[in-house]
């Protein structure tokens, strides 16, 4: 299979400045964070407090880009090929998403029986054996299917941004014929909902390619946060997605699920791209230094693990503990049981990433291996 040459991928983008990866950490953390957060305050856990959940969406949106320039970027300065691609993808997404879809159902089931109220869906667990492949392929919205990974609502998002590894690497490391057959297979796969806010997505990978310099970096970066806090403030974006809605006839509301809004998240997504590229331009070394970078590292390693089991950690807890969202006192226990779950998950989890890149780096060998004792090296594309 054609791969990336050694030279292209040396002649690439340079290493990330220590200070500009750590800024990379930081809003990461946030951006998981607020989705912890605006899930948290919602009225089934917490009543009163409700003006986080708008950001959610938008926090959403920022993993988008920044996952589209950190997957580029390493595929330029790590990856040695398709294979080394491919393996070191799926330690990273499995590492997390296959104890996520085979431990939440059991979570749900159990406190299903105290809180029945707080889950839907309930035909997913009496079908494990078709639902569990289902969502370890990242089926849930490809073209119009609409599945909620059982009550792991943020699971929605991996969906999305597996299929554009998928796509990237087709673009990037095949050739010719291969890549336009290739190339089409997938977005043919995909559909409209995740071609809509692949744009995003792909805006993160070409910055990593291309490295732009932005002039007057500092100005850049602060009027790109004036910029999101202006769009939000006088609902732009908002106002945006309305407008396509109507002229649409009320189709993206009905059709689109989470793409819905992909007029106002292209609108945020170009706020967020710009902040990243001033950030890049500016260095930021004083973070690589600084006494934050312990803790935004730490939190960022278990960043995902956080992203991917919180709300089905929430129903959890919920049910289990008897939580009453009027209580502030009953909210902050259901808080430091879920973190406290999240942490040990996350090292449970993510800092295996390593184990789980040896096993993949086996199978694939040993497919390899058969493979070509089976068909022989000239049928590999060797």
């Amino acid at each position: 299979m054609a791969a990336v040459s050694d030279d292209a991928v040396a002649s690439g983008p340079a290493p990330l400045p220590r200070g500009f990866s750590v800024y990379l950490d930081a809003v990461r953390v946030t951006a998981a964070l607020v989705v912890f957060g605006a899930h948290a305050t919602s009225p089934e856990f917490l009543t009163g407090v409700l003006w986080l959940q708008e950001f959610a969406h938008d926090a959403v949106i920022t993993f988008f880009v920044l996952s589209g320039y950190v997957i580029a970027h390493t595929a330029a300065t790590r990856d040695r090929g398709l294979g080394a691609y491919g393996v070191n993808r799926s330690a990273r997404i499995y590492s997390v998403a296959l104890p996520a879809v085979l431990l939440v159902p059991v979570l749900d089931q159990i406190a299903m029986d105290w809180r029945p109220d707080l889950y839907g869906r309930q035909y997913q667990y009496e079908a494990l054996w078709l639902y569990v492949p289902f969502f370890l392929v990242f089926a849930t919205d490809l073209w119009f299917l609409a599945e909620d990974a059982f009550s792991n609502v943020p699971y929605w998002s991996l969906c999305y941004e597996v299929w554009y590894y998928v796509l990237f690497a087709a673009v990037f490391f095949l050739r010719g014929a291969r890549r336009i057959a290739a190339v089409g297979a997938v977005l043919l796969i995909m559909g409209p909902r995740l071609w809509l806010l692949l744009p995003l997505w792909a805006a993160g990978a070409w910055a990593a390619l291309s490295v732009p310099r932005v002039p007057a970096p500092r100005l850049a970066f602060v009027l790109s946060l004036m910029g999101l806090t202006a769009m939000k403030a006088t609902g732009l974006d908002t106002a945006a997605d309305g407008w396509v809605n109507g002229l649409l006839g009320g189709w993206p509301e009905s059709h689109l699920r989470y793409s819905k809004y992909f007029l106002g998240d292209w609108l945020i997504g170009t706020l967020i791209l710009t902040n990243i590229l001033a950030a890049r331009t500016c260095g930021f070394h004083g973070l690589a230094r600084g006494p934050v970078r312990r803790p935004i590292v730490a939190v960022a390693s278990i960043s995902f693990t956080i992203y991917l089991f919180h709300v089905p950690l929430l129903k959890f807890f919920t049910a289990a503990l008897d939580h009453d969202p009027a209580s502030v006192e009953s909210w902050t226990v259901l808080m430091v049981a879920v973190g406290v779950t999240l942490i040990g998950l996350g090292l449970a989890t993510e800092r295996q990433k390593r184990h789980v890149r040896r096993l993949f780096s086996w199978a694939t060998d040993s497919l390899r291996r058969l493979l070509s004792r089976s068909f022989g090296a000239r049928a590999l594309g060797r």
